[in-house]
């Protein structure tokens, strides 16, 4: 007679969880006033204490009415020092910080704690960026600009940031008084001492033993691409590795049950050496939960620890809950403890395998890597499939090269973590120390180079986003897979239910809505300029790529402190291009060379087809042009030349090329950019690139009624050595966009430029308040 299968052990808090975290979610859309919330929760609990019927219904509404309510207790209105900046644009004053963390080594920039403004103390996070190297735990003293964190609502996508950034602007001096205590000092000296131990090889160390943003990034795209990055790091498999490795230690000196009570304090040490990131929090907090139950001789189901963890980490935080490294991370850790074990056939009797246990010690040896491998394989199959709803919403990619990837990744990461760890603690200058080294340094090798292969399979997908709603019903289809796989009927028919309501609603609501035939976006590209255009039939436009950026310059020999490094296009428009369906450039129009006109050309010209491209004979003569054409960058590009005023007809729009007609002849480069006006159905917009007094003097004179247009593109982003009162009378537009931020060394958009707008009452839009979003057919 079979033996009776053990039930599991329940999980009573996973749906009260649940329904904590739809309360958070919901408040995150929704305010109400705080005290009626806590008097229909305390209406909620009476009747949940009488009315037995309903009990289960009532607990549940009133755990989402907690959820709800915490979010709004955690939203605080925000601090003087925010409210200061936000009203006025920004402030310039003496500052006093302590430094936690280097945020990006390419753009010197720190995670720092505001102690002192002026004379008022504060207590604010802030990204800073000093222009020069500081030490984390240190307190140094400045004079910084602070403004709001830039953040764009057109183009930054799921962006959460600090609300407020520093920029230096006078000599940093180092302060007395930094603890050498403090975990951030700490923090610090482990990442010097790993830097002056591994030196260049040190990237990977860093970033899996002390999360380590600034070196983070540097593995990112190969480990996204390889299916390794969620597995090896966001599902914190390498915590339990510490876990395991630690108790491994402690129970040669000490009993276990002693050595669990010294784990706890060592690896809560160890997250907040990570900054408490949510993988690794995630992952501590649930070693912690099983060793909290197994001293207390109490069986804990897989859902409550998870469950537990969560809500948890959602009550410190709850905004940890839109994190998408939280995110992943309990996608990741749910897979491994509800779907692996629903897929049995991985866990084949070794009889079936082809060797057998006739075979002796190595048969059986090959008879685990098989079983290892096969695990393997299958997890990671299950994870890159579960991932592929978040990753495609998030970053427009998904990878299933995992499946290949982690049968040597996660080995490798088991050997790497320890002897990363001995590094750090063992005394250098020794043969040993440097035979460690060595292997650290082959295993790292092998380690990049099979990350390289796995990232070159072609089961990996870029550039496709999905919205919020898709990607929710995929987790659902996914939620449904995993039902079916551990035969749950029941939660399989309501979950299907649930789904095909969401695709419903999906649809019902999709159908109504139609996105305007034409729009035009003035990007907030900072100081310079990337219009957007789309015109019937759609057509796209592009007037001008926006700026170049710079890196800082570490080589203190060189004479320029500031390198070429990146544009802004290449970091904020392919994603933006992908999310909007624009598949390629119809129409590229380059007003003049400067860089903060042309700074994203090359990596526009890589990212996306440009049929057809617009510039002056001028441009066509310059030495910039010589270089596109030997980098070939325009081979399949149809080149229009303006050389005098021509009309050129797309769909039914028209655009008219006003300036530089065959006349004019200036030596400034500003003066001759391309001018032209769009006629699109009612309306007219006239665009200026970075035209001055003198070329709208001569336009005034020259086109007098081709000027007239009802917005304009404001020449030079507000210059006063632009926009003359006879040129903005002789446009006369109702609406006037100004590409520009609101703090820069030129001073724009000049005080006076706008006072010769409103003069005229002319309304006046600046992208530094986000892109400026104009649908024709709407106004």
């Amino acid at each position: 007679m079979s033996k009776a299968r053990k039930s599991p052990p329940p999980s009573p808090l996973l749906l009260p969880v649940i329904f904590w975290c739809l309360g958070i979610v919901v408040a995150r859309h929704l305010a109400l006033p705080l005290y009626p919330l806590l008097g229909m929760g305390f209406v909620l609990l009476v009747n949940a204490a009488f009315l037995r019927s309903i009990r289960f219904a009532l607990i549940m509404v009133l755990f989402a009415l907690l959820g709800f309510i915490r979010h709004q207790v955690a939203e605080r209105a925000p601090s003087a020092l925010q409210e200061i900046v936000t009203t006025r644009g920004y402030i310039v004053q003496p500052i006093e910080f302590r430094v936690l963390s280097q945020h990006s080594s390419a753009y010197m920039s720190y995670w720092i704690d505001l102690e002192q403004v002026a004379d008022e103390c504060v207590a604010e996070r802030v990204l800073f960026y000093p222009g020069q190297r500081l030490i984390p735990g240190k307190r140094y003293k400045a004079v910084a600009e602070i403004k709001p964190a830039a953040h764009d609502p057109i183009l930054d996508a799921n962006y959460h940031q600090t609300p407020l950034r520093a920029i230096n602007q006078h000599v940093i001096t180092e302060l007395d008084g930094g603890s050498t205590l403090s975990i951030a000092t700490w923090r610090g000296k482990l990442l010097q001492r790993l830097d002056d131990r591994l030196g260049s090889k040190a990237g990977l160390a860093k970033t899996i033993l002390l999360s380590d943003a600034a070196e983070k990034v540097n593995w990112t795209e190969k480990l996204s691409r390889s299916g390794m990055m969620h597995l090896v790091v966001v599902s914190g498999l390498h915590v339990w590795f510490i876990y395991g490795l630690l108790m491994l230690l402690l129970n040669f000196v000490i009993p276990r049950r002693i050595a669990e009570l010294v784990f706890i304090p060592l690896i809560l040490l160890f997250a907040a050496l990570n900054m408490w990131s949510p993988a690794v929090s995630r992952a501590i907090l649930m070693i912690v939960i099983f060793i909290i139950a197994r001293r207390m001789n109490r069986p804990v189901a897989p859902a409550q620890v998870l469950a537990l963890s969560l809500f948890l980490i959602t009550l410190v935080s709850p905004a940890q809950l839109f994190s998408a490294g939280l995110q992943f991370s309990y996608v990741c850790v749910a897979v491994i403890l509800f779907v692996m074990p629903g897929l049995t056939f991985w866990q084949a009797n070794r009889d079936a395998l082809p060797l057998e246990r006739s075979k002796g010690r190595w048969g059986e040896a090959l008879q685990r890597l098989l079983l290892l491998v096969q695990y393997l394989t299958t997890l990671s199959l299950a994870v890159g499939i579960a991932m592929i709803p978040l990753t495609l919403y998030y970053f427009g990619q998904a990878s299933l090269n995992g499946v290949v990837g982690n049968l040597m990744g996660v080995p490798l990461i088991a050997l790497l973590l320890p002897l990363s760890s001995i590094l750090l603690i063992f005394p250098a200058g020794n043969a040993l120390f440097r035979w460690l080294q060595i292997s650290y340094e082959f295993l790292l090798m092998i380690f990049d180079r099979w990350a390289a292969m796995a990232s070159s399979l072609p089961m990996y997908l870029e550039r496709i986003y999905f919205p919020a709603s898709w990607t929710l019903i995929a987790l659902a289809v996914c939620i449904m897979l995993f039902l079916l796989i551990r035969r749950q009927f029941r939660w399989l028919k309501y979950t299907a239910v649930l789904t095909i309501l969401m695709t419903a609603v999906l649809l019902l609501t999709a159908l109504p809505k139609r996105e305007p035939d034409a729009r035009i976006i003035v990007f907030n590209t900072g100081p310079g300029d990337c219009i957007y255009i789309r015109l019937p039939g759609d057509k796209h436009l592009l007037v001008d790529t926006g700026r170049m950026l710079f890196r800082y310059n570490y080589d203190p020999g060189s004479e320029s402190e500031w390198l070429p490094d990146d544009s802004w296009l290449n970091r904020k428009l392919p994603d933006w291009f992908t999310r909007n369906g624009v598949k390629q450039i119809d129409w590229l129009i380059l007003t003049h060379l400067h860089f903060d006109h042309i700074g994203g050309v090359e990596h526009l010209a890589s990212a996306l087809p440009i049929r057809n491209l617009i510039v002056t004979d001028e441009t066509v003569s310059s030495g910039r042009w010589a270089a596109w054409q030997q980098m070939d960058l325009f081979r399949q590009t149809n080149v229009v030349t303006i050389t005098d005023t021509v009309s050129i007809r797309i769909a039914n729009a028209r655009l008219k090329f006003l300036h530089p007609d065959r006349e004019y002849v200036t030596f400034s480069e500003n003066n001759r950019s391309l001018v032209f006006r769009l006629d699109l159905d009612r309306h007219s917009y006239l665009f200026t690139g970075d035209i001055e007094a003198e070329a709208e003097n001569y336009l005034v004179r020259r086109y007098p009624a081709e000027l007239a247009a009802n917005y304009l593109k404001v020449p030079h982003h507000g210059s006063k050595s632009s926009s003359t009162p006879d040129f903005i009378a002789r446009v006369g537009a109702g609406e006037a966009w100004i590409s520009t931020s609101r703090k820069n060394r030129h001073g724009f958009p000049h005080a006076e430029t706008i006072e010769r707008y409103q003069g005229q009452g002319v309304e006046v839009k600046i992208t530094a308040d986000g892109s400026i979003v104009h649908d024709p057919a709407w106004k």
